[in-house]
């Protein structure tokens, strides 16, 4: 009777272990590869095992509500944080000429996000977040541009009141037809100036969609309230926006090679009048009053440059070139 009493106490003892090492085992995780973002939840006491293994406890991170993510480059895992309320992203992301993705759209409760300086962001996708309240979009440094988005649309984001743009050059199309801009009393757009105070490039056309395009334009209401800087904005509320054409309309040219390291080639069918090459900081590095079967930049530093072509009759084009 002994002995039979022990092999039962050895086997619920065996079957008890085993379950739980199996529902340990079966516990469901979320992958985080990026090392920073899972030290970052390892400082901030969210990932219970504090070891760097590549995951994290699903369970751990699913009442996160406030997150905080400096120097991290690969976002993968944040989909989980499924109760998130406020997110800052510092000084992260992959540089040029990545070009990369931020999806949000699974964080639905967000109240508040900011962003600055992610380096290669080109689309950021806030759709359907309509607890989202307060948005900043900010280059950390107005004389650097890591930052390549060229529209946002924040027209499903009914509870947004607050917006701050600043220093985006790539920006040209922003969607806030969202029927809220009535509450919306702090919208600032903001376009960097050199240390001269004047502008690298003239104010730069934007299409900004709002609820009532005539109140937008004539700055009465709400709108008058909006601080926009350094911008030459088209309101519109119906249809398509069409930017103005001494600054819209494109010289069909092709650059080659970009990157490129000692040479780059123009192709243009338009008669091309000037090039110029100009540093992230507006700085005109070099200036061309004639075409030239090559272009050298050995002399150049690594880096991102502009370069502005234009054709007889002031149209223009304003492209992208990668130094190595």
């Amino acid at each position: 009777m002994k002995h039979a009493y022990t092999h039962y106490f050895l086997y619920t003892l065996f079957f008890c272990c085993f379950f739980l090492t199996g529902a340990a085992g079966n516990a469901q995780t979320t992958a985080i590869p990026d090392s920073q973002f899972e030290q970052i939840l390892i400082n901030d006491g969210i990932d219970s095992d504090g070891t760097i293994n590549g995951q994290v406890l699903t369970s751990d991170i699913v009442g996160v509500l406030n997150l905080n993510l400096r120097f991290v480059n690969d976002l993968t895992g944040l989909q989980d944080f499924t109760n998130l309320e406020s997110l800052i992203l510092d000084d992260g992301g992959v540089s040029w000429p990545n070009e990369i993705k931020v999806d949000l759209t699974a964080n639905t409760h967000l109240k508040h996000v900011e962003i600055s300086s992610f380096e290669g962001l080109s689309t950021l996708d806030l759709t359907g977040l309509a607890s989202l309240e307060e948005f900043w979009l900010w280059e950390s440094q107005g004389d650097v541009q890591t930052m390549v988005i060229d529209s946002l649309d924040l027209s499903t984001n009914t509870s947004i009141n607050k917006i701050s743009l600043g220093t985006m050059w790539y920006l040209r199309y922003i969607n806030i037809q969202n029927g809220n801009n009535a509450n919306m009393l702090n919208f600032e757009l903001y376009l960097a100036r050199d240390s001269q105070g004047t502008p690298p490039f003239p104010d730069l056309p934007m299409c900004i969609k709002v609820d009532d395009a005539a109140a937008a334009m004539a700055n009465s209401g709400v709108y008058s309230t909006w601080t926009i800087y350094g911008i030459a904005p088209t309101f519109y509320d119906t249809g398509q926006c069409v930017l103005s054409i001494n600054h819209f309309e494109a010289v069909e040219v092709a650059l080659y090679p970009n990157p490129v390291t000692e040479l780059f080639k123009i192709n243009s069918q338009q008669n091309i009048e000037t090039i110029t090459i100009y540093d992230l900081k507006g700085k005109r590095i070099k200036h061309y009053t004639q075409p030239q079967e090559s272009y050298s930049v050995t002399d150049l530093a690594k880096g991102l440059y502009l370069i502005e072509i234009r054709s007889v009759g002031n149209s223009k084009q304003t492209l992208k070139l990668l130094k190595n």
